[in-house]
């Protein structure tokens, strides 16, 4: 009670101050309500305090805060920020609390006020972790404010998912193959549900491993594929595809026999895919840092010809995942050293827009709600996952998330994401609507489980785990069975 009576009185000034704060003060329930929520789930939360014009006024007040004064009209510096647009960052007098105010967006992206947060600040603290902090919050609020009305609306019911012992179960640990032997890293796999198969690249060990998929037993070790990276299996034909980025480039293989009966020729350096399945069509990211280049090319193939139908360049030389649309044109792809999302044009093999990714670095994995038109791009530096609008780029929320994170994955019939956490830790996330997100738990994994392939039929989560991430466990696959959500 002390330390919650504690973060609402900044000073012993606050004390002597008139409640009302002003005569008739505007009534924004819900307002408060988001305030007063925000404050509880950000222990590092000095102070919080939104600014808006109530209906019918002229002037831009505080409608809600943690610290009272309600009524109080808006400052110079905080009617600057709403003309602007530009966030102020601001330290106080004595030096030890850092204020960042933004401009207060509703669920479309409006301008309709501005946003205050307020730190405990030293000399030496890293002002931009706290901006990026700010502008977390500013948009954890975003997707639940529909207009600027429903600010002075009652407060209503909000939901809430505590994380860690207290969420409700989501994976549980259900097995685990050992790999004796190995080192480096594995990258992804590939399954044939039919044939009861799960394929894993060992980008470091240059095989192919493949693993019986309901009992997780090792089956067999295929060799002579250099440094394999992804999977594609096509069943009729019974032939995979590793894309490979050594000399041999992708590589064709019989899949009943394992025997490599081809390659296909590209711009060295395969690695990520996408697989357009109206269109058959495969698309498959190579060049890049990996072989010395200094572009990155985006080639689309025919996967059971090989025959390359086009490509894109990127001037970037790290590009990383992407998600293809099913139902519609486009493919979207994280440009990671450029720290943009590109959106192409299938059709015209062209990009037509660039969605810069500002929360954090080196966006990489990204997975796809195609139904819903939400991206979960997740980044290296630091760790965060970010919900983007496939259709605007606009930014929805972000989370922390684990570290060194090579796969995320989107988990439809449960409404779930998961990210496979190289540090030990997969983060499960729940998407309450397609604009409302709530970080459900941190599952312990194991070091160096860092790629995931789902299996909706099975109800299954696989990772490999890689010897080469400071592990003591040794390398192997592990897997957890999926829990059914609440619906």
């Amino acid at each position: 009670m002390q330390a919650a009576l504690g973060r609402r009185i900044t000073n012993a000034g606050n004390l002597f101050e008139p409640v009302p704060y002003v005569p008739n003060p505007p009534d924004a329930g819900f307002a408060q309500q988001l305030v007063d929520a925000t404050l509880d789930k950000h222990p590092n939360l000095l102070i919080l305090a939104l600014h808006a014009r109530p209906p019918g006024a002229t002037d831009v007040v505080i409608i809600a805060s943690s610290i009272g004064r309600i009524g109080k009209k808006a400052d110079e510096d905080d009617m600057g920020v709403i003309k602007s647009g530009k966030p102020l960052l601001e330290v106080n007098e004595a030096g030890n609390r850092l204020e960042v105010e933004l401009v207060l967006l509703d669920k479309a992206g409006h301008n309709i006020g501005a946003i205050s947060s307020v730190f405990a600040y030293k000399p030496d603290a890293d002002r931009e972790a706290l901006r990026r902090q700010g502008e977390q919050i500013r948009d954890e609020l975003r997707p639940q404010i529909a207009s600027l009305s429903m600010l002075f609306g009652a407060a209503t019911p909000l939901p809430a998912a505590p994380v860690g012992a207290d969420s409700p179960p989501v994976l549980q640990a259900a097995g685990r193959t050992e790999l004796p032997g190995y080192s480096g890293d594995f990258d992804h796999f590939g399954v044939d549900l039919p044939g009861n198969r799960l394929f894993l690249a060992a980008e470091d060990h240059g095989t192919l491993e493949v693993f019986n998929l309901k009992s997780g037993e090792h089956v067999k070790t295929v060799t002579g594929l250099e440094t394999p990276h992804s999977i594609f299996y096509i069943p009729d034909m019974n032939r995979l595809l590793v894309t490979n980025s050594g000399s041999g480039m992708t590589k064709v293989l019989d899949a009943t026999t394992y025997e490599i009966t081809g390659s296909i020729k590209l711009v060295p350096g395969a690695d990520s895919i996408g697989f357009d399945a109206p269109k058959d069509r495969l698309y498959v990211v190579t060049g890049g840092k990996d072989v010395n280049m200094q572009y990155t090319v985006l080639a689309e193939i025919d996967p059971r010809t090989g025959k390359q139908a086009g490509a894109v360049k990127f001037d970037s030389n790290h590009v990383e995942a992407m998600a293809v649309e099913q139902n519609g044109n486009r493919l979207y792809i994280n440009v990671t050293d450029k720290n943009y999302m590109a959106v192409i044009d299938k059709d015209k093999r062209s990009v037509i827009a660039q969605w810069p990714i500002k929360e954090a670095e080196q966006n990489a994995p990204v997975a796809f709600d195609e139904a819903n038109h939400r991206l979960f791009v997740v980044t290296r530096k630091p760790g965060t996952l970010v919900v983007l609008n496939a259709m605007t780029g606009a930014s929805i929320a972000h989370f922390k998330a684990p570290e060194r994170c090579d796969e995320v994955v989107f988990d439809a019939a449960n409404r779930r994401i998961y990210v496979a956490g190289g540090e030990g830790i997969i983060g499960v996330y729940n998407q309450v609507d397609a604009d409302r997100y709530l970080q459900l738990a941190n599952v312990p994994s194991a070091k160096g489980a860092k790629t995931a392939i789902l299996v909706p039929s099975l109800h299954r989560l696989y990772l490999a785990v890689s010897p080469g991430e400071g592990n003591s466990s040794g390398a192997g696959i592990i897997w957890f069975n999926v829990l059914p959500a609440a619906h």
